[in-house]
């Protein structure tokens, strides 16, 4: 039986609590996805990939990702992009083979992804169509930089992923590797989070409220970015 989804604080008053604590005291989730596409309507999840971030560390050996057959073909240009094609998925499970594994690795934590819209609508989409309930507020590390950073408008993009590492002095794991993606989004999260709070008390409902301020994106320039 696939274990339903929900949001890792279970009661709805934990979680407004919560919201009021400060940033460290909290633990986290860092997650990316690969897709067939660009398109959550009609394009599947095909690689996910979570970094835990327990007590202010990055718990590499807690980490988890998978691959996962689609129910449509890998896009000509998303496969430029991530290498993954149709045969490299045949043999693998479906997303939502997964869910049990998704929900426990999320479960207590806070979600973080980068451009999470991406993140949100796909997996949310994708447990959709299964009648399987997803909700699951998530920090973006795109608008926090935007804010941490002072960037200038970019227009309906976000700032890339490999660019903000790099102008950060981080390492860049393999790029557009889902699993490596969360663990460079993990560090980045970590660096943004304490420039903000530098500058005051930073708590997570701060985050949250930040998260929500993403510009819509022009969906046909997330690859490129990520």
């Amino acid at each position: 039986m696939v274990t339903p989804l929900r949001y890792q604080f279970r009661e709805a008053r934990a979680w407004r609590a919560s919201l009021a604590r400060d940033w460290t005291e909290l633990n986290y989730c860092v997650i990316d996805i690969e897709t067939t596409g660009l398109d959550p309507d009609k394009d599947n999840i095909i690689a996910f990939g979570a970094v835990p971030i327990i007590e202010g560390r990055i718990s590499v050996p807690q980490a988890t990702s998978f691959l996962t057959k689609p129910d449509c073909a890998v896009g000509i240009e998303s496969a430029k992009i991530h290498m993954l094609r149709d045969q490299d998925l045949s043999d693998m499970p479906s997303i939502e083979s997964y869910a049990s594994d998704i929900a426990s690795a999320v479960e207590g934590k806070v979600v973080v992804a980068h451009s999470a819209w991406m993140e949100e609508s796909f997996l949310t989409r994708a447990f959709g169509r299964r009648n399987l309930p997803f909700h699951l507020p998530i920090i973006d590390t795109a608008r926090m930089a935007a804010e941490a950073l002072e960037l200038p408008p970019l227009g309906r993009a976000d700032v890339s992923l490999e660019y903000l590492s790099q102008s950060l002095g981080l390492p860049t794991h393999t790029p557009h590797e889902a699993l490596s993606d969360a663990l460079t989004t993990a560090q980045v999260f970590l660096v943004l989070a304490h420039r903000l709070a530098s500058r005051e008390p930073l708590m997570l409902g701060d985050l949250i409220t930040l998260s929500k301020t993403r510009p819509p994106m022009a969906a046909a320039s997330r690859l490129e970015m990520k």
